[in-house]
C-alpha cells in the first residue's frame, strides 16, 4: 500500500473526502485487505487518542494475568523415572567388542608375519 493510499484512507477516517471521493474509496476498501487492515488501525488509534478503547485495553493486564495464574489448580506429576539400562547390557557389549579384536588380530596378523613374498607384492621397508 502506497503512501498516498494510507493517506485516502486516514482521510476517510477523518471524514475529510468528498461524497464522490468517499463511495470510491469505499468501494476500494472493501476489495483490499491491506486497506481493510489499515482501516482498523486507524479507528484504532483513534479511538486511542480519544480515550474511547473502553474494554479492549486493560492497564492491569499482567496482575489480571498473575491473579488468574495463581487460581489454577496446581497439578502434581510424578517424577522422571530413572531408567536403568538392561542387565545383559554391558556383558554383551564387552563380548561384541572383544570378538571385533580377535577378528582383527586373525586376519591382520599373519599378514603383517608371512615373510613370504609373491612376485606381484611390493618391496617392503624394514
Amino acid at each position: 500500500m502506497s503512501e498516498q493510499e494510507r493517506e485516502k484512507v486516514s482521510a476517510l477516517v477523518d471524514d475529510e473526502l468528498s461524497e464522490h471521493e468517499i463511495s470510491r474509496h469505499i468501494g476500494r476498501l472493501l476489495e483490499t485487505p491491506s486497506e481493510q487492515q489499515a482501516w482498523a488501525r486507524y479507528h484504532l488509534i483513534g479511538d486511542a487518542m480519544r480515550q474511547e478503547l473502553g474494554s479492549l485495553v486493560q492497564p492491569d493486564l499482567a496482575s489480571a494475568i498473575s491473579a488468574s495464574l495463581e487460581r489454577e489448580p496446581t497439578i502434581i506429576a510424578p517424577g522422571m523415572v530413572k531408567r536403568r539400562p538392561a542387565s545383559w547390557l554391558k556383558p554383551v557389549a564387552g563380548t561384541a567388542i572383544a570378538a571385533s579384536v580377535a577378528l582383527v588380530a586373525v586376519t591382520m596378523v599373519p599378514q603383517l608375519i608371512n615373510d613370504d613374498r609373491s612376485p606381484h607384492s611390493p618391496p617392503r621397508w624394514r
